[in-house]
């Protein structure tokens, strides 16, 4: 974290992170996307995974 002479704090971050930031936040801007997402969250936390095979064409 950066001080500034005028007291605001600046973080400096990759671009990679700073993209993965951005693609959070528009990802969870949508209120029933953002419940979907979480709750598959909690299901991978707590181990309900189900395994598929990729489909290639």
């Amino acid at each position: 974290m950066i001080i500034r002479d005028d007291d605001k704090q600046v973080t400096l971050a990759s671009l990679a992170d700073d993209n993965a930031g951005q693609e959070t936040q528009y990802l969870l801007a949508n209120a029933t996307n953002a419940e979907r997402l979480l709750r598959s969250l909690a299901q991978a936390r707590t181990g309900l995974l189900m395994a598929h095979e990729l489909i290639e064409e």
